[in-house]
């Protein structure tokens, strides 16, 4: 294991540690602690016993396990007492990842890695884990994710997987300052984030609200365009667009579509398109000395 990789995951005394990184990462992450820990897994796709009943399902994995922790304590915490008698086969998918993070929890390894703990919940469900994730002390816990806005909704410390670097998060949700240092302050749920401007990949402004991409992720901010220019400006952001801000140190590529469209490619995200107005191309070729 990246003995970077391991100070940060297993060493430090965080215990709970999430990861957005895309799914190649993820594999790469869980098959490093399987290499040096033993490992309790959840992954996003599980295979399950069928034909078993939820209660059944969890004692005999207890019974494996040799758990010390009583299985009906464990299904209160995972909201799985009223599915007691119900086939797997009839769980929905939110059902089927509170008992799947039930079973871990009575494997009690000393590491457990969830893979995508949130995504694709129901309200309740992800309100469940939310709970539980909070309560969790006893057990170092490390989460992967895709989603940088789920990320910040759990509890405990990110980091983003970037070119086999982890990369810790910032979190100051609990400081507003929206002209300090040049942060960006942006609303998720109940929380205030802030971004430095060199993780911002654009800004975009569509039906009258203002939002900033992060890793793929799209965050509110009480920014207006006009107000994001000038305080991004200094960062090497060009307003390419009436809608839209760009991040010039995350362009790769400047696309000529037709004779008046054009559109810029980004390195971060080579799927998205970013337009580029007709009359701010010479602006962009001088900005680059053409």
């Amino acid at each position: 294991m990246n003995e970077t990789w391991k100070q940060r995951l297993l060493e430090s005394g965080e215990h709970l540690i999430h990861i957005e990184c895309d799914n190649q990462g993820s594999d790469q992450i869980r098959d490093c602690l399987l290499a040096v820990s033993p490992l309790g897994i959840v992954r996003r796709q599980e295979a399950f016993y069928e034909d078993m009943k939820t209660a059944e399902y969890l004692r005999f994995f207890a019974s494996l396990f040799r758990s010390a922790l009583p299985v009906q304590s464990v299904m209160e915490t995972m909201r799985l007492s009223t599915l007691a008698r119900t086939p797997i086969e009839k769980l929905d998918y939110s059902q089927r990842r509170r008992l799947a993070i039930a079973r871990e929890i009575l494997h009690q390894a000393p590491v457990l890695w969830i893979e995508e703990p949130l995504l694709n919940l129901d309200e309740s469900s992800r309100a469940v884990i939310l709970a539980w994730l909070e309560q969790a002390v006893s057990t170092k816990i490390i989460t992967t994710t895709v989603s940088l806005k789920l990320l910040y909704l759990l509890p405990g410390v990110g980091y983003t997987l970037d070119q086999g670097s982890l990369v810790k998060l910032e979190n100051e949700a609990d400081v507003f300052q929206p002209h300090a240092c040049g942060k960006i302050p942006v609303k998720l749920e109940d929380k205030i984030l802030v971004f430095d401007p060199q993780e911002i990949d654009y800004a975009e402004s569509v039906g009258g609200k203002c939002r900033i991409v992060v890793h793929g992720s799209e965050f509110i901010t009480p920014s207006t365009m006009e107000e994001l220019e000038d305080r991004l400006a200094a960062y090497g952001f060009f307003r390419c667009h009436r809608s839209y801000l760009v991040n010039m140190e995350k362009v790769k590529e400047l696309i000529r579509w037709t004779r008046n469209s054009y559109g810029l490619k980004l390195k971060t995200q080579p799927d998205v398109d970013i337009p580029l107005s007709k009359g701010r191309v010479d602006d962009l070729k001088r900005l680059w000395n053409l």
